[in-house]
């Protein structure tokens, strides 16, 4: 058995490092709450930054509710002028067979037109050819 004086030194080396031990924990304790309090800190920030974010979003979807509403507008309005062009174009079509017509028909003008001035130059080449016999029968 442990003598009273090795006793005393035994619960004196024990208190001691329970102190140390305290002490240590102590330590780690303000530590921690240093970094809670940072955390506590970083996410009050978090927390404005989100914030902010969602207001910025909210902007955003405001704004693009309008672009959505302008865009469906200038979709009517093209699916207005497409109809306007739709018609332009058949009345187009229609203006192109009507001078395909008159295209044709003058044409079948100028055939003829040609047709008749040839024949017309063959009597005159005739007629040349007689008046040259005429004048030299005479002459």
């Amino acid at each position: 058995m442990l003598s009273f004086e090795e006793r005393l030194t035994a619960l004196e080396q024990s208190r001691s490092m329970t102190n140390q031990h305290i002490s240590a924990s102590n330590h780690n304790m303000t530590i921690l709450l240093g970094l809670l309090t940072h955390q506590e800190e970083d996410l009050t920030a978090i927390k404005v930054s989100i914030d902010s974010i969602n207001n910025r979003v909210r902007d955003l979807e405001i704004r693009f509710d309008g672009l959505e509403t302008s865009f469906q507008k200038l979709e009517k309005r093209f699916d207005g002028l497409e109809t306007r062009f739709d018609g332009l174009e058949t009345r187009f079509e229609a203006q192109e067979s009507r001078l395909s017509a008159v295209e044709n028909r003058l044409g079948a003008f100028e055939h003829n037109v040609n047709s008749r001035f040839e024949k017309q130059d063959e009597k005159l080449d005739n007629v040349v050819v007689l008046l040259n016999t005429l004048i030299a029968q005479r002459g």
